[in-house]
Formats: C-alpha cells, structure tokens, sequence
C-alpha cells in the first residue's frame, strides 16, 4: 500500500544518505590525512598520498605484528638523497630494524642509507649486508639491534671501506662486545695510530715507561686498512697477557694504554677478553685467525 511503500522509500533513501555521509567523511578524513603527512613531511600533498598509501600497505603486510611504520618512512625521507630513495623495500627494511630490533629509527634510517651508497643503491645488496650482520651477532649469542646500532653510529668509517668495510665493521662491533668495550673507542684507537707524529711520540714515551721496545707498525698498516680486529690483536701482541698489564705501575699502565689509543680500563678488558674474538664464529673470522 502507499504507506508501506513511501516508508519503505523512506528508508532506503535515509541508507543512501547515510552512506553518502560515511563516504565522505572517510574521503575528508583521508584529505586531512594527507595534508597533515605531507606539512609533517615536507612533501607534496601527491607524494604524501603515495607514501600514505605505502605505509598503509606495510601495515597490511604485517598486520597483527604491531609494527608501526610511520616513522620508518619519516626518518628515511629525512635521510635520503631524494625521494626515490625513499621506497616500499627501503622503508620496510628500516621499519624491521627499526621495530624488531629495537634499533632507533632515524639511526636505521642512516645506515640503509650508507649501505645503499656503498651498494649503488641496490636494495638487495643493501638487505643482504644486515642479512649478514644480524646472522653474524645471533652465531655469536649477541643481540642484533646491538650489532646493527653500532654500526649505524660509526657510519663515517662503516661508509670508508665500501662493501667489504662494511662486512669488517659487523665482524668489528660483534668482536668490540665479546671484549667488552665500545666499537667506538676501537674506531677512535684505530685512528689514533694514524696521527702518526703524536702515535709515535706516545709509543716512545711508554717505551721508556716500559724499559722496552714496542712495534706498532703493523697495528698503523691495519688501522690504515679498516682492519680493526687485526689492530686488537696486533695491540694486544705488544702489551701481553692481562697479568701482565696489572703488574705495572699505574704510570706504566697509564702510558701503555695512551700508545694503543684507549683508557686503562679498555686495556683492561681488551687484554682480558682477547681469547673471546678467536672463539668468535663466522667465516669472515678466518682472515684472522691466519694471521
């Protein structure tokens, strides 16, 4: 009847309304979204749709994991040479260091950014180097997100050697937390001994502190090379055993430590751990233990 058709009328035209609503809030929603990406990020509001579209479907890649990678994407525009850098691999890739590794996200972000430099820019290059450096701290019962967040912190020398550097620092930062000091203080150490005139002045007064002579030539060849784990063991060839190190004078120890470019402490413990880097696994080690 006329009743019964008018409400049913009604009632689909009252739906059509209320879709027509949601539409556009979900569209006006997704505007605003934009807007808000592209002035946080600095883009266009084109390019902030395309990157909004890019971490929407991250999400669903690893949907009922958590992982959140907005600011993934943030850090790597930030990073990157240019926003063609700044891709769904490349932002996926920092996200995972960044969110299952606990690694910062701006300090993931940088070193993808060197690994594609030094891999000319390809990605599965790039993957394949944190492939090795997280397989190389899990062979060693150390914490990936450690390995990879000292090496995102010594980016200036990981960056130096080009891709087989790169395979050295992983080897460098998983042997620096065997011996118990930071990958930074080798890297300081490493350099140090290349400041040739203050190095050799420093290894002639600990000479005379000593009684004794030192040879720390092949420890600069190393250091000139980026082969931080030769320069350990190279130092730790000079200045013996841990008991003998504690046997000296305070002075003694205070001058032997400034030839090598650390603190007593770090002495200490490299000297103390040194046997740790021979126990180390992975196949890079072998250069290593041949020399």
């Amino acid at each position: 009847d006329l009743k019964a058709g008018a409400t049913k009328y009604i009632g689909v035209f009252s739906n059509g309304f209320l879709a027509f609503g949601a539409v556009s809030k979900f569209l006006a929603d997704q505007v605003l979204s934009t807007r808000d990406l592209a002035k946080n990020l600095g883009v266009s509001q084109g390019t902030a749709f395309k990157l909004g579209k890019q971490t929407k479907l991250l999400k669903l890649e690893f949907a009922g994991m958590g992982m959140d990678f907005t600011e993934a994407q943030s850090q790597m525009v930030a990073n990157a040479s240019d926003l063609s850098e700044v891709t769904y691999g490349n932002v996926k890739a920092v996200g995972i260091m960044s969110e299952r590794y606990g690694v910062s996200a701006n300090e993931a972000a940088n070193l993808r950014k060197i690994q594609l430099d030094i891999t000319g820019g390809s990605e599965d290059a790039a993957d394949a180097l944190t492939a090795g450096a997280i397989a190389l701290a899990e062979a060693n019962d150390i914490a990936p997100g450690q390995i990879l967040s000292d090496m995102a912190s010594n980016s200036e020398e990981f960056a130096r050697f080009g891709a087989e550097g790169a395979k050295r620092m992983a080897l460098t930062a998983v042997a620096t937390k065997k011996i118990g000091i930071e990958m930074a203080s080798l890297v300081s150490a490493s350099r140090g001994l290349l400041d040739i005139e203050n190095s050799i002045n420093a290894e002639m007064e600990a000479e005379v502190m000593l009684g004794r002579e030192l040879n720390l030539e092949t420890a600069r060849a190393a250091a000139l090379q980026g082969d931080h784990l030769t320069v350990v063991k190279e130092l730790a060839k000079e200045f013996g055993s841990v008991e003998d190190f504690q046997n000296l004078s305070v002075l003694q120890q205070e001058a032997a430590a400034a030839a090598a470019g650390l603190t007593v402490e770090e002495m200490t413990k490299m000297l103390a751990n040194q046997h740790k880097i021979t126990n180390l696994k992975g196949e890079e080690l072998e250069h290593f233990k041949k020399t």
